[in-house]
């Protein structure tokens, strides 16, 4: 970035500190599933396709059925053994990296327009970008398991 500075200006115009994030509050129910991902993530993939990646894993897994969430599968009891536990803890990382790796190859595809692809379309049609954007993707997956505590969960991302 600085040798980047360096060449080309400022870094006022690239960069972005925590105090410019947007906070937000939501209320979550147990079973919701939260997708976080960085820009390389929604320029190559849109919420929609999200969902058709995330849908049939969960319900393979045996967490959804038909778009709802099987609300006992996910509530660890004392029956539970450690090998249940540890499955459902994997879960929220199997998901990421699907959604990781859906992006990342969108991102390399030449032939299928993503989101930015059809933003630039839309709104500068002289660029005539298609395919998808090379970009670093991260992913980050919350599954919301209540397990009966009703302590209240903060968090600031």
């Amino acid at each position: 970035m600085r040798a980047q500075n360096a060449i080309f200006g400022s870094s006022a115009a690239i960069s972005e500190s925590p105090k410019d994030a947007d906070i937000t509050t939501q209320t979550l129910q147990h079973g919701d599933l939260v997708v976080f991902g960085s820009d390389g993530v929604w320029d190559n993939i849109s919420p929609m396709e999200t969902l058709n990646i995330l849908t049939p894993i969960m319900e393979k897994k045996g967490y959804w059925s038909q778009g709802r969430v099987i609300a006992e599968a996910l509530r660890p009891s004392k029956q539970t053994s450690k090998q249940e536990a540890e499955y459902l803890e994997q879960v929220p990382a199997d998901l990421a990296y699907a959604v990781m790796k859906a992006s990342k190859l969108a991102g390399m595809d030449t032939r299928r327009d993503g989101p930015f692809a059809k933003e630039v379309q839309r709104y500068y049609p002289r660029e005539n970008w298609h395919g998808g954007k090379h970009d670093d993707v991260a992913v980050i997956v919350v599954l919301v398991i209540r397990d009966g505590a009703e302590a209240p969960v903060k968090a600031k991302l």
